[in-house]
Parts: C-alpha cells; structure tokens; sequence
C-alpha cells in the first residue's frame, strides 16, 4: 500500500478523540436532519387525511338556462358534515320578487345553518335570468360570497368564491318549457275555451230570439 494511507491510520489513531467528535457531529445533523424530514412527511399526510375527510362547502348563483332561472345553491361536497355554516354575500343579494324578503335578510344569511350534511344542498330561488339588470357600463351583477364552517375537529375555515354573471351573459341559449309554462298554457287555452263557449252561447241566444220571432 502506499504511504499515504498508512500515513492517514496513523494520523487518525493520533488523533482519535477529534475523529470520533467529527463523526458524532456528523451523526446528530444526520439525525437531526432525517427527525424533521419525517416530521414534515407526517404532517403532510395527517393534513391529507383530514382534507380527505373534511367537509367542503360551496356558494354560488347557479342558472338552469333551460328555464332560465337563477338559484342561490349552497353544497356540502365534502365527506363529513359542516357545523356552523356562515355566508357573507357582497353586495347583499336581495333577490328579484319585490314582494318577498331579500335573501340576504333571510334566516339562511342572518343565522347561517347548524349543520350542512355530505351531499346536501340548500337551493333558494334569486329571480329569472332575463330579469338581471345591466349597470350604466352595460355589464352583469358580479357577487363574493365568504362561507365559513367548522369540520368535526372544529376547526374553522373559510372560503371565497365569486358569482359573475357577464361569464354567461352573451351566451345565447335555447329555452325548455317545463311545469310552470305547461300550467300557464293550459290556463290560456282554459281562457280561450271559456271565450268561445260565451260566443257560442250569445250566438245561440240571439238565433234563438231571431227563430221565435
């Protein structure tokens, strides 16, 4: 072997003792090292596992563009119920029925829902598509609502999502008539059979006096 590493042996038995601390020093970073990587992976999974498991609330003025109706839709997509479900709506929504309470003043907003269960979703009626107004620049409604909610480790979060209207608002669409058109036809029809039944009986009544003179 060449000198050099039988130089080194002896180098390193002279000095022993500053080895073994190099080598220790090097051992605790190690260790150290690999303590907070696994810390850090541990956390991660555990939050994965909780998100997983978590409810997960959604907000949003949906449109059926077939009846084109719009709808306040609030959702539970998670998989464990949300407790103390709050919304915020900015600005306030107030719906398009002047002779109903704006939905903003509601019970739904005002006190907000104990418990939103997986899968379920509370739907309120906004107004009709062809209803929204346009402000003076032409352009649509746009709505933030803020929902916050406790999961079962009752911790709380809260969510933002945003409503704008002027995304669909130059799509043009094709109207299906459902239940309410169906009734309104028939109370027209029921109008115009009304109305020729009264022709048909003046008409009778006038041949009638006409025969008996």
């Amino acid at each position: 072997m060449s000198s050099w590493f039988w130089d080194s042996v002896i180098w390193a038995d002279a000095h022993s003792g500053a080895v073994m601390a190099v080598l220790t020093l090097i051992y605790s970073v190690a260790t150290i090292f690999i303590y907070f990587v696994n810390r850090a992976a541990v956390r991660e999974m555990r939050l994965e596992r909780e998100e997983e498991t978590s409810p997960y609330v959604t907000a949003d003025l949906e449109t059926d563009f077939g009846r084109g109706t719009v709808e306040f839709v609030v959702r539970n997509i998670g998989k464990t119920p949300a407790y103390n479900v709050r919304i915020i709506s900015d600005p306030p929504l107030k719906g398009m029925l002047p002779d109903r309470k704006p939905l903003a003043e509601t019970a739904l907003f005002k006190k907000g829902l104990p418990t939103l269960q997986p899968g379920q979703e509370i739907r309120a009626f906004f107004g009709m598509w062809h209803n929204i107004e346009r402000d003076e620049q032409g352009n649509l409604p746009v709505f933030h609502f803020r929902v916050s909610y406790e999961g079962v480790n009752r911790r709380r979060k809260a969510v933002e999502y945003i409503s704008d209207f002027n995304v669909t608002g130059d799509i043009t669409f094709l109207r299906t008539k459902g239940l309410h058109e169906l009734v309104n036809e028939v109370q027209k029809l029921r109008k115009e059979v009304e109305k020729l039944r009264g022709i048909k009986q003046t008409s009778w009544a006038w041949f009638s006096s006409n025969i008996n003179e």
